[in-house]
């Protein structure tokens, strides 16, 4: 069995295990929806995302009610990119995360800070996009997030790619590879290989240096 199909059987049979016992705040299901989008299965991640919505909502955990907004409007921003469809897209994101905001869920606040970074960045709004990834670096790295971490280093990367900034790019790839290899977040690696390969960086090139991490958004 490889570590993939691993993954989701267990986050699986925990998922049944809360269901059986009416448990609500448990964020597995919210992890297992972000698996199943790694892994390209939509319909399965919204199925999963609406029985956790409606779980969240019986037990009144905001900070979950919101995290699973934020897997449904994700799912809806990669199958749609119609104009008023993005539109309703970027209203939803920003009720999701003024609810993670006023959960004061300062753990979970960095992934919707992610989420919409992303949604701005594929928009071509790459300030916000930027801003909002120097508000999620804060609280990652003060509570030593490092799974968060890596994947706010990647998506700066991808935000650089795009601003034509290949040496910023490669400072966040190192500082991804240097968090990846050191959590062994594989689900990541196939990212960041492919993104190294687009600006013809080797591996032993990808050295983190000893900067601060964020220091190339706030330039």
């Amino acid at each position: 069995m490889g570590k993939m199909e691993l993954a989701r059987r267990l986050f699986l049979e925990n998922e049944n295990m809360n269901l059986k016992h009416q448990i609500a705040d448990d964020h597995s299901g919210y992890y297992y929806c972000t698996l199943l989008m790694d892994l390209g299965e939509y319909k399965m991640a919204h199925h999963q995302a609406q029985v956790g919505l409606k779980r969240a909502r019986r037990y009144v955990s905001n900070d979950l009610e919101a995290l699973f907004q934020l897997i449904l409007v994700q799912i809806k921003s990669f199958l749609s990119h119609a104009e008023a469809d993005w539109q309703a897209r970027e209203v939803e994101m920003d009720k999701a995360i003024d609810d993670l905001r006023r959960s004061r869920s300062l753990i979970d606040l960095p992934a919707g800070l992610l989420a919409r970074a992303s949604l701005s960045r594929r928009r071509g709004r790459f300030e916000e996009a930027k801003r909002d990834l120097q508000e999620a670096f804060e609280p990652a790295d003060f509570s030593e997030m490092r799974l968060h971490l890596a994947d706010l280093h990647l998506e700066s990367a991808r935000l650089h790619a795009d601003l034509g900034e290949a040496e910023e790019q490669a400072g966040h790839l190192a500082q991804a590879r240097r968090l990846i290899d050191a959590t062994g977040y594989g689900l990541r690696s196939k990212d960041l290989e492919v993104m190294a390969g687009s600006i013809g960086v080797a591996n032993a090139s990808l050295e983190p240096d000893s900067s601060n991490q964020t220091k190339a958004l706030n330039e």
